[in-house]
């Protein structure tokens, strides 16, 4: 069976909508060390994203087409219109929201560029929306635990968590149970707050002592330190000076894709959202229906 994905979000997903720009935070992953490999570290590392891996679970031999890139046409793959900086409400950046996403959702399959016959089984607001319009399939991140990632844990020397942030991330995520309790059948709540809580809470482990897929969460050095960090406690990953110095260092992973969970202040490297999905993949797989696959 061939599949199609269609990804909407924020940096967790986007693969180029935010368009390049002047140096800043929203705009980093234009930059270096965005996607370029150091001495020894591959360029997946930092430019792999959640919907990559779940992309290979489907056997899509590339990722979704970039909405930005499009031309009058789709691949047989899907399309991306995730964007860096996005959420439900309005940003300062003025990109754009999940609504106006599903909008341009929308809109490709009224000119006809996407095909309605490609979205399957035919089914406002969110979820209600692309059911509407003929997912047949929607899987939908909750809040990971802000309070652990590096943003919120440098001022500890990364000891410690932020328990205030993870409180704003638990009561997010019990309120988006509440109300995805009216949208079940084809629609999953991916738990990646569960998933990254089990990553970084567990105590390392030597690679002999990993049997099972399960244990494999427990080979990350640093939980909570990122691969790459900014000198500046207010700073970002990719930040320079004024002669174009880079303000950050790398830790060098070498060739143990398990030595950060983290890469940047918030976004995990590749082996982090590897891990972290895997312990997820049974139940994606089941709702999806590729158990057998």
């Amino acid at each position: 069976m061939m599949y199609q994905m269609y990804v909407f979000g924020d940096s967790f997903a986007d693969t180029g909508n935010l368009p390049k720009s002047e140096l800043s935070l929203a705009s980093r992953q234009w930059y270096k060390p965005y996607g370029t490999p150091s001495p020894s570290v591959d360029a997946s590392q930092t430019t792999f994203v959640q919907s990559d891996s779940i992309g290979t679970w489907l056997e899509l031999r590339e990722g979704p087409q970039t909405f930005r890139f499009r031309k009058n046409y789709i691949s047989g793959f899907g399309m991306n219109f995730a964007v860096a900086g996005s959420g439900v409400l309005e940003v300062p950046q003025k990109v754009p929201t999940l609504t106006k996403q599903v909008d341009q959702f929308k809109e490709l399959i009224k000119n006809g560029t996407i095909p309605k016959w490609r979205l399957r089984s035919p089914r406002g607001k969110g979820f209600r929306r692309l059911q509407d319009l003929g997912v047949e399939r929607i899987l939908v991140n909750n809040m990971h635990p802000l309070g652990r990632t590096p943003l919120r844990t440098r001022a500890s020397n990364y000891k410690c968590c932020d328990d205030s942030a993870n409180v704003v991330a638990s009561t997010h995520n019990q309120l988006l149970a509440e109300k995805m309790g009216n949208y079940r059948g084809n629609v999953m709540l991916l738990d990646l707050n569960t998933a990254f809580s089990m990553m970084i809470s567990s105590s390392p482990a030597p690679v002999h002592a990993v049997k099972n897929d399960n244990d494999r969460v427990k080979l990350f050095k640093n939980k909570l330190r990122p691969s790459c960090e900014s000198f500046d406690p207010k700073g970002y990953c990719g930040q320079e000076d004024e002669n174009g110095r880079p303000r950050y260092s790398i830790t060098d992973l070498g060739e143990d894709r398990f030595a950060n969970f983290y890469w940047d202040d918030v976004h995990p490297t590749d082996g982090g959202w590897s891990m972290a999905l895997m312990l997820l993949k049974d139940d994606i797989k089941d709702f999806l229906d590729l158990l057998s696959t």
